[in-house]
């Protein structure tokens, strides 16, 4: 028998080529194999020396960065087929599939850490819009105080807080991607131009809150955007100043229960004991997300 040096199949005695690879074969008619010491190297022998796949080590390299994982799994299963259809000629099976464990790891753990990392980035951007319009509030109620205790109106309240605030990127929420960047926020438009003292429970009025697109004012819930917390949250600040991150169910029902409204001139109904008569609010009106 004659062994192919490049494939390693063996041949029968007599043989020019390799029935396997095609390989010209080199041997002594008893079948011994020469060394590679004495062996003549060279294509027309039909002896190529063996090197790395580069489909391999791609694989290996492209495993350790996140997301480029994936190309290099596809190149740890290119360079097995090819290292596999070579017979000696490629080397790196090894290191194509340590290639295609890597990246399989890499890839499972981008799928388990990308909601875990988008959750916290809606969380920032929930704290940062309850923050700016805490600061949109707290100017309002600056400018009663110097304005006769009269709000801020409609048509001007954003220059009106503005002159207080000195930044106008407050009035722009992160999460806010309907394409006016300006203003993300809109003002009850029932407190327009109103003094605070006729305010009955200015705790539970509306007075600013996360607004569709193109809103700067409104009279009720229409335009309120609930885009926080997976699309189900909206920032609410009140006309006491309080500010809350709330459901969009707890703002539906406290509204259909009258314990928080856009008429400043509303009241929310007397908390009676169990004995009889009207409930008390809901404990939801006090959630914060």
């Amino acid at each position: 028998m004659i062994n192919c040096i490049r494939c390693g199949t063996n041949n029968v005695d007599g043989s020019a080529a390799c029935t396997y690879c095609g390989a010209a074969l080199v041997g002594s008619a008893s079948g011994a194999v020469p060394n590679s010491a004495t062996m003549i190297r060279g294509p027309e022998m039909g002896f190529v020396p063996s090197r790395m796949s580069g489909f391999a080590i791609a694989s290996l390299v492209l495993s350790f960065f996140g997301i480029a994982a994936i190309p290099g799994l596809i190149c740890g299963i290119i360079a097995l087929r090819q290292i596999r259809r070579s017979g000696s000629q490629l080397m790196g099976r090894g290191v194509a599939i340590a290639g295609i464990v890597v990246s399989c790891v890499s890839v499972f753990l981008v799928a388990s850490l990308v909601p875990v990392f988008m959750a916290a980035r809606e969380a920032a951007h929930s704290r940062a819009c309850v923050e700016n319009l805490k600061q949109i509030s707290t100017a309002t109620l600056m400018y009663t105080e110097d304005w006769d205790d009269n709000l801020p109106r409609s048509s001007n309240w954003v220059s009106a807080t503005n002159s207080y605030i000195k930044n106008v990127r407050v009035y722009h929420c992160a999460t806010d991607t309907s394409g006016y960047p300006t203003l993300s926020y809109a003002y009850n438009e029932q407190l327009s131009g109103l003094r605070t003292k006729l305010v009955r429970e200015p705790g539970n009025v509306i007075m600013q809150f996360d607004a569709s697109s193109g809103w700067g004012a409104a009279r009720d819930t229409s335009p309120i955007d609930f885009r926080h917390g997976g699309g189900d949250h909206a920032t609410i600040a009140f006309a006491d100043g309080h500010v809350l991150s709330m459901r969009e169910w707890t703002v539906k029902v406290n509204l259909a229960s009258h314990y928080m409204f856009f008429n400043p001139r509303a009241s929310a109904p007397e908390r009676i004991i169990e004995s009889g008569g009207q409930q008390a609010p809901p404990s939801d009106y006090t959630d914060r997300g």
